[in-house]
């Protein structure tokens, strides 16, 4: 699923992408009584970023895990984890991972580069998928 599909998909479902500078987050999603509103900025983010950053804040709309600044760190650990899950099944499907294993792509940079998202994505899915007790 690429960038564009993520914005298909969000306009679909209702949800309103606003492109914003937001230097210090890159991106963020509120619920505004019901109505997503994602804002992002992406002026200088990759592709693989910017696929991210989208999935990612479309878990939060998705799974209605939203939190505030004065949250406490459980409460956003936990949504924080919601939105991810949400973003790792979303664009990185457990089978497709599996596949790309058999065909020798271990190595993170690898398997970032083949899914077009981040390293550090590639991690978070490596662990939802293989590392759950």
């Amino acid at each position: 699923m690429t960038s564009l599909d993520l914005l298909k998909y969000a306009e679909s479902k209702g949800i309103i992408i606003e492109y914003s500078k937001l230097p210090e987050v890159g991106s963020c999603a509120v619920d505004l009584d019901g109505l997503c509103v994602i804002g992002i900025d992406d002026r200088d983010m990759t592709e693989a970023e910017k696929r991210v950053h989208l999935a990612h804040e479309l878990g939060h709309c998705e799974t209605g895990a939203f939190y505030n600044m004065y949250s406490p760190v459980d409460n956003r650990s936990k949504n924080e984890y919601k939105a991810n899950a949400w973003a790792i099944k979303k664009i990185l499907p457990k089978e497709r991972m599996l596949d790309a294993f058999k065909n020798g792509l271990t190595e993170k940079w690898q398997l970032a580069e083949e899914f077009s998202v981040t390293e550090e994505f590639i991690v978070k899915a490596f662990n939802y998928y293989f590392q759950q007790n």
